[in-house]
């Protein structure tokens, strides 16, 4: 049985029916979400329920999802489970902050969290019969999205700016979608798709132009809160660019508290780079408005935003949980990366590692108490983009099976 009841927008308050075409609302092009009958679903579904389940990725979760036929979830899935969380108590110590913890999503099979929402799109893409799924991308989701459209049988068209790193797009060919490289930045390769979808009959995958997208990334709350025992932790820490990965987990957090199976909202924290941050310019001015901000250099490509579609949707969602929109540096960032390799073995791209660089950093500032609960996202795998990888440790010489006899095992560690 299925509680899905279609769409309603965030800006007019708009309900649309479930064959919605995939796009902004008809009536004033705000932001359509998925809606569900959760008052009736409240006495169907307990944590004993949930938690006798299979940790698959997106069935686990069958009837918050929006499906009439669930077997498409299992057609366009690549056998993801769900992603563990790892209590990192040296590394707390490093920063003063013994309940530090990382959800894993670099564990995803096309190495991010970007399997989320792209495993739900292409299940929405088979329900609604379409053959061709096209999105814009930094790299990862475009890797999602053509790993998971080979898996269903679907074509894939992936657009990408020109300078999207070797490895993603490597990552991204291997799966054989037809590739768009665009003159620009990411808002101009999403620009690119837009037209492209509105001029065929291929289903939009983009982030808010498509509602299924945040239903398959909103698991990433519905995982934090089973993994916690339902007592979520005092702040998350998001990377935050389009802000999928704080609107979803924000609307999956709002569905557990309706449905009565956690108690609190966790404090949702949205990080930026420096280089790209109009949400969290935005936020430290208290606006409910985006400006278009230029992009600076920076060593990463991904995050790189300068005028989301969904900015204000994020400013609420962040408000609504009682956290923030920060920015970290170049810098920051690089440091994060560095202490996850080298002190909790975890190897994060940079978007990957942003979030924890937030951690840090409000942690030296004071604004997170040391007894807190904080738990940062891992999103994406350094192998991603090893050539932003800070390498440590001795390497030697060549040498020779006689040299290394006469070497003292000690003058190695």
């Amino acid at each position: 049985m299925t509680y899905w009841l279609g769409f309603r927008c965030v800006k007019c308050g708009a309900e649309h029916p479930r064959q919605t075409p995939v796009g902004l609302c008809p009536r004033c092009d705000g932001i359509l979400l998925a809606a569900y009958d959760l008052q009736a679903l409240r006495p169907r579904l307990s944590h004993e329920t949930l938690e006798r389940r299979a940790p698959r990725l997106l069935a686990r979760w069958a009837e918050l999802m929006p499906f009439a036929d669930p077997q498409v979830m299992e057609q366009a899935s690549l056998g993801e489970t769900e992603t563990p969380v790892l209590h990192a108590k040296a590394l707390g110590e490093t920063i003063d902050l013994p309940g530090l913890a990382f959800k894993l999503d670099h564990y995803l099979p096309s190495a991010s969290l970007k399997d989320r929402p792209q495993s739900a799109v292409v299940a929405a893409a088979l329900e609604r019969k379409a053959k061709v799924v096209a999105i814009s991308s930094s790299g990862n989701a475009g890797a999602a999205l053509a790993a998971h459209a080979a898996k269903a049988g679907l074509k894939a068209v992936i657009g990408v700016f020109a300078s999207v790193p070797e490895a993603k797009l490597a990552k991204i060919r291997a799966h054989a979608p037809s590739v768009l490289l665009v003159e620009g930045g990411m808002d101009a390769a999403e620009l690119a798709i837009r037209s492209l979808c509105a001029r065929s009959d291929w289903f939009d995958a983009e982030s808010f132009i498509n509602p299924f997208a945040n239903e398959g990334e909103k698991t990433i709350a519905y995982e934090i809160a089973i993994a916690s025992g339902w007592d979520v932790p005092d702040k998350i820490f998001l990377p935050l660019g389009h802000a999928g990965c704080v609107i979803a987990p924000w609307k999956g957090f709002r569905e557990l508290l309706d449905l009565g199976l956690i108690e609190r909202m966790p404090q949702l924290i949205g990080v930026q780079f420096d280089a790209c941050r109009p949400i969290a310019e935005a936020f430290e001015r208290g606006a409910d408005d985006i400006r278009p901000f230029h992009r600076q250099p920076s060593f990463s490509t991904t995050l790189m935003h300068e005028n989301p579609i969904s900015g204000s949707l994020a400013l609420r969602a962040i408000r609504d949980s009682g956290g923030a929109a920060i920015a970290a540096s170049d810098d920051e960032v690089r440091e994060a990366m560095r202490l996850l390799a080298q002190q909790a073995g975890i190897l994060a791209e940079p978007a990957g590692a942003i979030a924890f660089a937030g951690a840090i950093k409000l942690r030296r500032s004071g604004r997170i108490a040391a007894g807190e609960r904080v738990l940062c996202l891992v999103s994406g795998s350094g192998l991603n983009y090893l050539t932003a990888t800070e390498t440590g440790g001795r390497v030697t010489g060549p040498l020779t099976l006689d040299a290394i006899g006469a070497l003292d095992p000690a003058a190695l560690v």
